[in-house]
């Protein structure tokens, strides 16, 4: 993310359907596991299955409207900063500190 916003050149970058699927198996990854702990807490699967969903989509659509708004607002910042977030995360998730 940070090498790439600091490109002068942005062309844009098109998925097709084999990449949409890979990322919804690669994001819905977490969902599954959640899902397995919460057949302790409750049985009602559509339940469960309709709370993910709605609050899958509401959560996804913020995230894409609000990253479209600070993209416009701060641009090349906001990837950079992204990208240092993401780097911070994962050395505090290594080291074990979360």
């Amino acid at each position: 993310m940070i090498i790439s916003s600091l490109k002068e050149k942005e062309k844009p970058y098109l998925i097709g359907l084999t990449g949409f699927l890979i990322f919804g198996f690669s994001v819905s990854i977490d969902s599954f596991t959640t899902g397995i702990g919460l057949k302790i807490i409750n049985n009602n699967f559509f339940e469960v299955g309709l709370t993910f969903q709605v609050i899958s989509s509401i959560l996804t659509y913020l995230g894409l409207n609000i990253g479209n708004i600070l993209h416009k607002k701060v641009g090349i910042y906001s990837t950079i900063l992204g990208g240092i977030i993401l780097i911070a995360l994962g050395v505090i998730f290594f080291l074990g500190k979360i």
